[in-house]
């Protein structure tokens, strides 16, 4: 029986990291939150009239953590994991539709 070491453990962990994030990811664009080239829509997001309450969107109740999440697929974060995981962060960004701009 092979037993999981510290190191398969940790790459389960940022692997299921990353995978949350892609979940997140499909679920606002789904709901209209990111537009075709990536913009915010903070639409989706606010206090609701009359209310001490905030729209949520999976979780999320500020269009300023929505941009936060496309900032980790757009920055160096998504490439520090995949290069820990051996996953290809030009593929994740394919499959969101994501296109990083080259400075």
């Amino acid at each position: 029986m092979k037993q999981t070491t510290i190191d398969d453990a940790l790459i389960g962990l940022l692997s299921a990291v990353m995978l949350q994030a892609v979940e997140d990811y499909r679920n606002l664009q789904r709901k209209g939150v990111y537009g075709p080239d990536g913009e915010i829509f903070d639409s989706k997001f606010g206090r609701i009239k009359g209310s001490r309450s905030y729209r949520h969107c999976d979780g999320m109740s500020k269009g300023s953590e929505a941009a936060e999440l496309r900032d980790f697929f757009l920055g160096w974060p998504i490439e520090l994991l995949c290069d820990l995981t051996g996953h290809q962060a030009c593929r994740i960004r394919k499959a969101l539709g994501i296109q990083k701009e080259v400075l």
